[in-house]
């Protein structure tokens, strides 16, 4: 019998199925969602308000028992705001807001921590946060973000103060051991609307918005740490070209992201010349870690702007946001090679789209939105090329999530994979679903008996990986075999005797180069006469750079059946 898998060959891998990973809170408040490297988190709040982990690979595909990180036994509020979850290497470090100390008639949060040093095997106790105010009566925790960098993590909150918020950041550097004395961002009472933090190897940054030259009227702030958090170095920036009191940033709408010593920021914007009364969404960018600034770029104008998303890798600069420029909000991507310069613009919902996350590379660029419901979808859209032509959208999950929120994305850089997590608020209650895709196809062809012949297609690889070589190795099962060269990873495939013997076939029958449209094909090959029916075949193409070789993108692992 024969195995042939006819698809269009320019379509990217389908998402994996989703899975649940529990049942979440009433609230529906969360996830969060992060993905560096060969480790995978995912933070919520389950059905009883408690904190959740649960922790995976590179890959997205099986992950670990949730672990409780909250000791809390009163059932106090709880929150998980979507910057929870940062990773570096084998730490990992969890942050909600928790109501426990709070002595008001309402809640007041205070930032609480957890991490683990050995990728999530195990967790450290749970700690509050010093804030800059007690706990307890008032001064309660508005937002907060982590960031981590080698052994150093960042917190930044946004606490309310007499005058209204104030953004105050506290830093460890020894993963959580010891924290620096809080240390107040703004130099004078006002209003902070809302922060975004960003830390890179020996800084760390923070921008916030405040109303400290016109009542009401918010301002765009920044500032840069350069001792771990101990002290400011110089005094706090402002970015806004509007000036002083005039417009006023729109939250929530900030959003900063590094890559090294570059640095990218976002923002909504309104009560300007150009739009009185929608938000405008504005884009500033630095290449020397803030000490400098490019000029001030206006992304999208003449609609309310809403909800951006900003990616960055260094080399290019990514937005998502939605807008009612046709009478409702649609998904709309800005993509620019030139750090704001120039933009290339595309829509990408239809129907409508709200709460898009912007998230990859300059080649693998991913924008996940929701649609409106119920009954509503998760859809995930990606670039190959720099912005220049989207693949068709795809849905993550393969059924209707209800009233969905809380759509959080992770691209993990080192194997190429974007990993989603969502809650969906269905008839049933809330539940946590995570799901995912790579854009690279592996399709397996022809006739998939003993001695049969047989070939491998790939598919939606990056545009400027044509002409690189691919190989396709196969194995009797999954496991975690890793190439013995530097730079190599986790194949997801097992060490054993199928594995051994297809890596004898490449370069050959396993192997082929990449076209310009990214598509690919093996020559045949003709399966052992020996193998037995009911063998499942378990196959991952990964394209590579020579001399080295190095790694450079993997698609999923396909199992074919030998009949």
């Amino acid at each position: 019998m024969s195995v042939l898998l006819l698809l269009p060959l320019l379509l990217p891998q389908a998402p994996r199925p989703a899975q649940e990973l529990g049942p979440a809170a009433p609230s529906g408040t969360g996830p969060a969602v992060a993905a560096v490297g060969d480790r995978s988190a995912v933070l919520f709040l389950d059905a009883a308000g408690r904190v959740q982990v649960r922790v995976s690979d590179g890959h997205g595909l099986t992950w670990t028992p949730s672990v409780r990180l909250d000791a809390d036994p009163t059932g106090a509020a709880r929150i998980v705001p979507p910057r929870a979850v940062a990773i570096d290497g084998d730490t990992i470090a969890c942050l909600w807001l928790d109501a426990r100390l709070s002595t008001a008639a309402t809640p007041q949060f205070d930032a609480w921590l957890s991490v683990s040093t050995d990728g999530g095997a195990t967790w450290s106790a749970e700690q509050v946060l010093e804030k800059g105010h007690p706990h307890g009566p008032a001064y309660s925790v508005l937002d907060a973000a982590v960031a981590v960098s080698g052994p150093r993590i960042h917190v930044a909150q946004l606490v309310a103060g007499a005058a209204g918020g104030e953004p105050w950041l506290v830093s460890s550097g020894d993963a959580g051991a010891t924290w620096t004395a809080p240390l107040a961002a703004a130099s004078v009472p006002a209003d902070a609307e809302e922060l975004a933090l960003a830390a890179a190897p020996g800084a760390v940054h923070l921008a916030w918005s405040d109303d400290r030259n016109a009542a009401g009227l918010d301002d765009l702030w920044f500032r840069t740490s350069l001792d771990g958090g101990l002290g400011w170095t110089g005094a706090e920036s402002r970015l806004d070209a509007s000036g002083p009191g005039n417009g006023d940033l729109t939250a929530p709408g900030l959003v900063l992201v590094p890559a090294g010593a570059k640095l990218c920021l976002a923002w909504l914007e309104n009560r300007l010349p150009t739009s009185p009364l929608d938000d405008e969404l504005h884009f500033r960018a630095s290449t020397d870690g803030g000490l400098s600034w490019g000029p001030e770029q206006v992304v999208a104008s003449g609609a309310d702007a809403d909800d951006p998303s900003l990616s960055f890798c260094g080399c290019n600069a990514s937005l998502a946001w939605v807008d009612d420029r046709t009478g409702q909000d649609e998904v709309y991507t800005a993509v620019s090679v030139d750090l704001g310069a120039t933009w290339r613009r595309h829509r990408l919902s239809s129907g409508g789209g709200l709460r898009p996350v912007a998230r990859g590379r300059a080649d693998l660029l991913g924008v996940a939105f929701l649609t409106p419901g119920p009954p509503a979808a998760a859809r995930i859209a990606v670039t190959r090329d720099e912005g220049l032509n989207w693949l068709p959208e795809l849905d993550l999950d393969d059924a209707p999530i209800g009233a969905g929120a809380g759509l959080r994305l992770a691209f993990d850089e080192k194997y190429k994979n974007f990993i989603a997590a969502w809650v969906d608020a269905g008839t049933a209650g809330n539940r946590i679903r995570v799901g995912g895709m790579r854009t690279p196809t592996l399709l397996p062809t022809g006739n998939f008996t003993p001695g049969g012949a047989v070939s491998f297609a790939v598919a939606a690889f990056p545009i400027d990986e044509a002409g690189l070589p691919f190989a396709v190795p196969i194995a009797g099962g999954p496991g975690h075999y890793t190439p013995p060269f530097p730079g190599a990873y986790d194949l997801g495939l097992a060490d054993d005797p199928w594995l051994r013997a297809s890596l004898n076939l490449i370069p050959g029958p396993l192997s082929g180069l990449l076209a310009a449209d990214g598509t690919g094909a093996t020559p045949l090959l003709v399966l052992p006469s020996a193998i037995p029916p009911g063998s499942l075949l378990h196959a991952a193409a990964v394209s590579f750079a020579v001399p080295g070789p190095t790694l450079k993108t993997i698609t999923d692992v396909v199992v074919t059946p030998v009949q």
